[in-house]
């Protein structure tokens, strides 16, 4: 999984903010949205086709108090991961003729290694630098502000 960061400590410092306030866990959600925002805003402004624009508006953030994670695609947009890892060159044959039909909807496919991706995990790989110093520095100005820090 790209992108993934386990953070040690994170439940103690959920239990000691549910220690001043029961209602301050829920500010953690939101420093992992502002972090988690940074990925989807650079992966936006990465996007250079139709396609890959269309798929970038499919980003979508989610999270909990001690996850967050931004989704691509879904339901409403199928074919955001062509656009986002590309695809075989596909030929289909008709039947009458034999002549191959060609057809390219999504830019060639880039492999499942480190280069894999146009927009969406380039983004990521880019920015996961300032998405951990971002999530930090909030749950730092969290941690200070309940006093426990």
């Amino acid at each position: 999984m790209i992108g993934r960061v386990d953070m040690e400590g994170i439940r103690d410092v959920q239990k000691a903010l549910r220690a001043v306030d029961k209602d301050l866990p829920k500010q953690l959600r939101a420093a992992g949205n502002t972090a988690a925002q940074i990925v989807v805003d650079a992966a936006r402004s990465r996007a250079s086709t139709r396609l890959e624009r269309r798929a970038g508006r499919s980003l979508k953030v989610s999270s909990q108090q001690r996850s967050v994670a931004v989704s691509l695609g879904g339901r409403g947009f199928p074919e955001a991961f062509g656009a986002e890892f590309g695809a075989d060159d596909f030929r289909l044959r008709t039947r009458r003729s034999g002549r191959y039909i060609g057809y390219r909807q999504f830019k060639p496919w880039r492999g499942s290694g480190a280069g894999a991706g146009y927009f969406f995990y380039p983004a990521i790989r880019a920015k996961q630098p300032e998405v951990l110093r971002v999530y930090l520095q909030e749950v730092d100005w969290l941690v200070a502000a309940a006093g426990l820090g």
